[in-house]
């Protein structure tokens, strides 16, 4: 599920809103699309001590994904998406996921049976000729 957000940017006039991916376990993604680190702010930092959420290959690759843990948390509070529901939705998306793949072990089932089928006709109309 991809999420919008406004950026708690200090540095200008006008706030960018910014991107960012969350899954339904409230894991927060980067830009790479791999799970984001959560760091805590330096003693450098105006919001020293505060958490936020970091790209994983940082310095290396760094994709500058960079999302402050209160903007998230405000921002599901914002949406109305509280740990409840999110866990009742898991457990729904779980019980769907569980329900498909019986469906498709059902398929690839029927398939088997099928080739094993058309092996033993064709199997004994070689021998029957």
């Amino acid at each position: 599920m991809e999420l919008s957000c406004s950026s708690s940017s200090t540095s200008g006039t006008k706030k960018n809103p910014k991107k960012f991916k969350v899954d339904i376990e409230g894991n927060v993604y980067c830009n790479h699309d791999i799970l984001a680190i959560s760091r805590v702010a330096g003693r450098r930092s105006a919001r020293s001590g505060e958490a936020f959420y970091g790209c994983a290959l940082w310095p290396k690759q760094d994709c500058k994904f960079f999302m402050w843990k209160s903007d998230i948390k405000a921002f599901r509070i914002e949406h109305g998406r509280n740990e409840q529901e999110l866990e009742i939705e898991n457990l729904k998306l779980q019980e769907e996921n569980k329900m498909l793949k019986q469906q498709l072990a059902s398929k690839k089932s029927t398939w088997k049976n099928l080739l094993f089928l058309a092996i033993v006709v064709i199997g004994s109309w070689i021998i029957l000729r």
